[in-house]
């Protein structure tokens, strides 16, 4: 990169919050939670999805086999399972 005239730096973390800071992020983080308004991507296993894998693998299809038939992925099925055990529990 220095080849073609860039220059990298690395900024510390300290440095990292003063930037966020001056971009006004945790002001539009703040503005958005008021709103209602949740960042991230949308969860990919909704709560029928998530029942449809239960039944599929109480009918003896494996993980994999049930993730397959809902077509998402099966860490993302693994994940969802994991995580609603845990609220369960």
């Amino acid at each position: 990169m220095r080849q073609s005239g860039f220059t990298v730096k690395a900024i510390e973390a300290v440095d990292m919050s003063k930037v966020k800071k001056k971009l006004g992020v945790p002001a539009g983080l703040a503005s958005a939670a008021a709103r209602g308004r949740k960042g991230g991507r949308k969860p990919v296993i909704t709560a029928e999805r998530l029942q449809r894998a239960r039944e599929h693998i109480a009918n003896g299809l494996n993980v994999r086999e049930a993730a397959a038939r809902l077509k998402v992925g099966k860490t993302a099925l693994y994940a969802a399972l994991q995580a609603a055990s845990a609220a369960n529990s």
